[in-house]
């Protein structure tokens, strides 16, 4: 029984003291959990901190106040990337700054380069030489002013070249106009020159162009007289084409009677118009009779009259005998039976048999007149 006594006490004594110690490492427990939390906490508040400032300093700081915090590596990459970044936009303002001023040093270099540049020009100008000229070139061969540097010195060789010889500007002057009357008439005055050979060539080329429109024109009236006037039509087409006025005045004719194609009034009276514009007075003829009618066109005697009378003026017969009538009638006209008359009397000397009796009629209308029968002193 004292064994037993004796034995309680010793189990009591263990008892508490395996309390205590389970006591002391749940409060050692809580307190290193605590410590742990606390330093969880202070490091996330200063990452926060690195991260609202972003730059090297604030992770640096990090760095150092947090040695063995939880974002150090991180920390370490962030600064790498923001080192190299800003490494990267220095590298660039250098390259800008390095750029600029190439450009400021080309852009002065420029001005001087422009400035010798017109220098040059302005002593070339005043010296007015070939020469002159030619070194301008030789020194700026991208100047501004070689363009114009160029042509004047072919001015001035084609200058000196017409004082050596008349016959150069003559020959220029004549191919500038272009006609059969401006070559012929330097080959007249300059026969045995140079430039002979190529006025004859030319020439030749101009009668050529000339008589192609006749020769294709005269094609489709004698295709025309045997009927073929499809084949006729091509020829007026291609003549009129070259605006030779009696091929247009055929183009007018064949619409007109509707040879080859369809009659066509409006048609007609569009090719005797220009044929009529160029002076043809068949052309003037027709398209003043069409105008009179209203055929093809808007009826206006007045502008019929004025087309009768540019034929008139040309000796055509028909032209006087129908701008007659019109003063006769006073259609278009004022009414003038001593006009008419003069008009008549021509269109008969000029063959229109219809004319022969309007002059005997009109003559039968339009008082003699009195002879002067005072003295003349």
């Amino acid at each position: 029984m004292y064994d037993d006594e004796e034995e309680s006490p010793n189990k009591s004594k263990l008892g508490c003291f395996i309390k205590i110690l389970i006591a002391l490492i749940v409060v050692a427990g809580v307190g290193y959990f605590g410590w742990w939390y606390f330093q969880k906490t202070q490091d996330d508040r200063a990452w926060e901190n690195a991260l609202r400032n972003n730059n090297v300093a604030g992770y640096e700081k990090y760095m150092r106040d947090r040695p063995d915090g939880r974002y150090v590596e991180a920390a370490r990459t962030v600064i790498g990337r923001i080192k190299q970044r800003m490494a990267e936009l220095e590298k660039k303002k250098a390259a800008e700054a390095k750029k600029a001023a190439e450009a400021k040093k080309k852009k002065s270099s420029a001005a001087v380069s422009a400035a010798r540049d017109n220098l040059a020009w302005n002593k070339a100008i005043t010296e007015n030489s070939i020469g002159g000229y030619e070194d301008y070139l030789s020194s700026f061969p991208e100047g501004k002013f070689v363009k114009q540097a160029e042509a004047v010195i072919a001015n001035l060789k084609r200058a000196a070249k017409e004082k050596e010889n008349p016959a150069v500007k003559a020959f220029e002057k004549a191919k500038e106009t272009g006609t059969i009357e401006a070559l012929e008439t330097f080959l007249g005055e300059f026969p045995d020159s140079e430039q002979a050979p190529e006025a004859n060539q030319e020439l030749e080329k101009l009668k050529e162009a000339k008589r192609a429109p006749i020769i294709k024109n005269e094609e489709g009236v004698a295709a025309y007289t045997v009927g073929k006037y499809e084949e006729a039509l091509k020829a007026f087409e291609e003549s009129a084409g070259k605006g030779y006025a009696p091929g247009i005045f055929n183009m007018g004719l064949v619409h007109e009677r509707g040879s080859g194609v369809d009659a066509d009034p409006a048609k007609a009276a569009e090719w005797y118009k220009k044929a009529a514009e160029l002076g043809d007075p068949d052309a003037q003829v027709n398209y003043g009779h069409m105008l009179e009618g209203g055929e093809g066109v808007e009826k206006n005697v007045t502008e019929a009259a004025t087309w009768y009378a540019k034929a008139a003026e040309q000796g055509h017969g028909l032209g006087q005998y129908n701008l007659g009538v019109l003063h006769a009638r006073g259609e278009g006209v004022e009414k003038d039976l001593n006009r008419a008359l003069e008009l008549f009397q021509s269109a008969a000397d000029n063959g229109v048999e219809s004319a022969v009796d309007s002059v005997t009629l009109i003559e039968k209308l339009v008082p003699k007149t009195k002879p002067a029968d005072v003295i003349k002193p």
